[in-house]
């Protein structure tokens, strides 16, 4: 069912993302005699395309959403990690002792 959610989720921002990016090409377009002439060239062709220009950015858009929340996601894990865990996790493992090397190691620690 979480999975579910977060397709709603990834559909609702991509929605959200045509939207602004076809009322930023209209805005950008109506206002686009005021640029240079390689400007009102890029905001004509994207006027021009229309639909197919609306739903490049917004792949574009959902994409740099996708990576801004993952390296979010990956920051949050690693200070959780490094605040909660480092305090109650032991500061050494052993690994691979036999039952006879035991007694030694307890010796060390």
């Amino acid at each position: 069912m979480r999975t579910g959610y977060s397709l709603l989720i990834l559909i609702g921002v991509f929605l959200m993302n045509i939207f602004f990016s076809y009322q930023i090409i209209k805005i950008v377009a109506r206002y686009r005699d005021r640029y240079s002439f390689f400007l009102q060239s890029v905001v004509a062709s994207l006027a021009w395309r229309g639909k197919e220009a609306v739903i490049v950015i917004a792949s574009i858009m959902t994409a740099f959403s996708g990576v801004f929340v993952i390296s979010v996601l990956e920051k949050n894990i690693e200070k959780n990690i490094t605040q909660n865990v480092s305090l109650r996790a032991p500061s050494v493992y052993f690994v691979d002792i036999t039952r006879t090397q035991v007694p030694e190691v307890r010796d060390r620690a």
